[in-house]
């Protein structure tokens, strides 16, 4: 019995051990600064913020969080500087090439990223842990926002060629480096970003006069634009959370924010929320905007409702969440797979871990014997990879659950699993 239970007590030991799996950072928000050029992090645990946490190159333009890492695009030294998030140490910098201008980036898998190369119209595959140039791409005039979704990657041509702008397209590439197709959008197509559907967003900004921006869907199985909707704000930036709910920035005129399954705002010219031009979303559908103009991020709740602001470094233009609740790891072969939740019994957390052998929507739900749903784990888009969730025994409203048997069901587009569990109190 004695050895049974310290190799349980040994085995949950391990299972906790920082690492690339189970990073000791706090849910926190990271913000780049382009004017300050600095990062920023809020600590969203404690509500702390760090406003001058780490020195970065010049002309920051974007961060993205993959794993335990920062990836901060510095487009005036044509690199990505790839940051520890828990020591704030930049552990290396990737060279793109002189004269290039990274602006965008997304990425395929943990390995391999998608940079868009503002001033060469071209679009590069990157090995982000070898530090090795894959391939590079052309594309049209000034790409700027890329997403990878459903096996290609899609490109924002902003079309700028100088004195106007070009009739704006949307790029799409496939993983063989093939450009297979242009999209013919709205003018000035600066971002995009991918919906529950299967859709791709895009924000087209307009010329800043008499051309008025634009919301263009696509639809990726058929790579056509489905819906346009002419704005009346000069939109730069579209983020979408997990309910299909679009948030469109600006550089200060605010953010309005669009139901994209109703096709009705929520949030309209004559009320946007200040701020712009990023967003962010954390598991609960949260909203973090930057404001560029007061250097300041500020928190929304789904519904709206302001939740905190905060003073961050001199003009936050991108931010990205790190939430412990969702961590990612990656082998070279997965398949789809709900593991036991451990340990098991179980107080006062237990955690479920899975895998996902492709891109997909990811819902978990936890249900009680009478088959009730008491709450939701995740419900968001996920890439490839293994993931590991915490469950505190509390309900979506944050009560305490009593004893006994409850199952936990991940569902995905191809897939649905379920498992029981028991809580002991």
């Amino acid at each position: 019995m004695k050895t049974r239970l310290y190799l349980i007590l040994f085995y949950l030991f391990v299972q906790l051990l920082p690492g690339e799996g189970h990073a000791q950072i706090a849910k926190s928000a990271f913000i780049v600064n382009t004017l300050g050029e600095n990062l920023s992090v809020i600590n969203l645990e404690n509500k702390q913020v760090n406003k001058d946490a780490k020195n970065l190159g010049r002309y920051t333009n974007q961060i993205v969080i993959r794993k335990n890492f920062g990836y901060v695009i510095n487009s005036g030294v044509n690199e990505v500087e790839v940051i520890n998030l828990a020591s704030l140490s930049t552990i290396r910098r990737i060279d793109v090439g002189t004269g290039t201008n990274p602006y965008g980036m997304d990425f395929v898998n943990d390995s391999v990223a998608v940079i868009s190369l503002l001033i060469k119209n071209q679009v590069l595959f990157a090995d982000v842990k070898n530090d090795k140039i894959i391939k590079t791409v052309s594309v049209e005039n000034g790409p700027q926002g890329v997403k990878y979704a459903f096996g290609k990657v899609y490109v924002a041509n902003s079309g700028f060629n100088g004195s106007g702008y070009d009739p704006g397209l949307v790029s799409v590439i496939d993983l063989d480096g093939h450009r297979i197709s242009d999209i013919p959008v709205g003018t000035n197509p600066q971002a995009l970003d991918v919906t529950t559907h299967g859709k791709i967003v895009v924000a087209c900004t307009g010329d800043y006069g008499s051309i008025r921006p634009q919301l263009n869907i696509i639809d990726t199985k058929t790579d056509t634009v489905e819906f346009s909707l002419t704005l009346d704000l000069f939109i730069t930036n579209v983020r979408i959370n997990s309910d299909n709910i679009a948030y469109l920035a600006t550089f200060g005129s605010g953010v309005m924010v669009y139901d994209l399954d109703k096709k009705v705002f929520i949030r309209d010219v004559s009320n946007t929320l200040p701020g712009g031009p990023d967003i962010a979303f954390d598991v609960d559908k949260n909203a973090y905007i930057c404001d560029f103009e007061n250097d300041s991020v500020y928190t929304y709740n789904p519904n709206n409702q302001r939740l905190n602001g905060y003073l961050v470094g001199d003009g936050p233009v991108s931010i990205a969440v790190y939430d412990p609740q969702v961590v990612i790891t990656t082998d070279s072969v997965i398949y789809f797979k709900l593991n036991q939740n451990y340990p098991n019994p179980f107080n006062p957390v237990t955690y479920i871990t899975f895998s996902l052998p492709h891109e997909e929507m990811v819902k978990l739900d936890l249900y009680n014997l009478l088959g009730v749903r008491i709450q939701t784990l995740i419900d968001q888009q996920l890439p490839e990879g293994k993931y590991t969730l915490t469950w505190d025994g509390k309900n979506d409203s944050g009560t305490p659950l009593s004893s006994g048997v409850y199952f936990y069901r991940l569902k995905t587009s191809r897939n649905i699993e379920i498992k029981k569990m028991h809580l002991v109190r």
